[in-house]
């Protein structure tokens, strides 16, 4: 996660395209990616910001970009079934994992997500097979919910838990109770920082690494990688 900043705050190299998203177990490149489309179709700075707590995310278009198009939800064919609508949600089943993506306004439209790029020198590079969820509001926050088939019984409990989720605005605030219960709120105004459980997002974390694989304090140079019972401690 990081701050709603204007371009000219940031190097090049930490303002190109940022990957958010979710890659889910089963075939290969299955995923969904909420990102803002390239104009040219290769390179947008500065893009988008994000609120993240456990599966649960809030994303949006930056004012602050530069070269960026539309805000899509791009979704690959493999190992994810049809989307589905339901009270203004998309559900979505991968193998492991139910999924659900809420426009929090104005809508969106579908659109065929596989599309030939080409580079200057004339050669060209195709994206898997796919569906994009194109928003009609430029800079409406969408709202990204995962959670393992293992946490829940069915399909429809999992679809039954979002559409209980409540979102409401309070002026530019965008407040939010996601799946696992935690409160999120998000400044649609790029104003304020977004909170989780009344806390403000820290941006200068203790821990550049923290997940259940990777974990390393920042500066120490000492990286440990673990999976169940392996690890290794890595030092640069």
């Amino acid at each position: 996660m990081t701050e709603a900043r204007p371009l000219s705050d940031w190097v090049a190299i930490s303002a190109q395209n940022r990957w958010q998203g979710v890659i889910f177990a089963g075939e290969d490149d299955a995923r969904i990616v909420p990102l803002v489309r390239p104009e040219d179709n290769k390179v947008v700075l500065n893009a988008q910001w994000s609120v993240q707590s456990k599966g649960s995310l809030i994303t949006q278009k930056l004012k602050y970009h530069k070269g960026g198009a539309e805000m899509n939800i791009w979704m690959s064919e493999k190992g994810l079934s049809a989307p589905v609508e339901e009270d203004g949600v998309v559900f979505v089943e991968a193998e492991g994992a139910w999924v659900a993506i809420r426009v929090s306004d104005g809508g969106f439209t579908w659109k065929d997500g596989s599309y030939t790029v080409k580079a200057e020198d004339g050669s060209t590079r195709k994206t898997p097979p796919g569906r994009i969820m194109a928003l009609k509001g430029e800079y409406a926050p969408v709202i990204l919910e995962v959670m393992a088939k293992s946490d829940l019984d069915s399909f429809d409990t999992f679809k039954a838990k979002v559409k209980g989720c409540e979102m409401s605005m309070d002026g530019a605030i965008l407040r939010y109770t996601t799946i696992y219960s935690d409160l999120l709120t998000f400044d649609t105004s790029f104003e304020k920082t977004p909170t989780i459980n009344g806390k403000p997002v820290n941006y200068a974390p203790k821990k550049v690494f923290e997940s259940p694989f990777l974990n390393a304090d920042y500066n120490s140079g000492i990286v440990t990688i673990s999976k169940g019972k392996r690890k290794r401690v890595l030092e640069f």
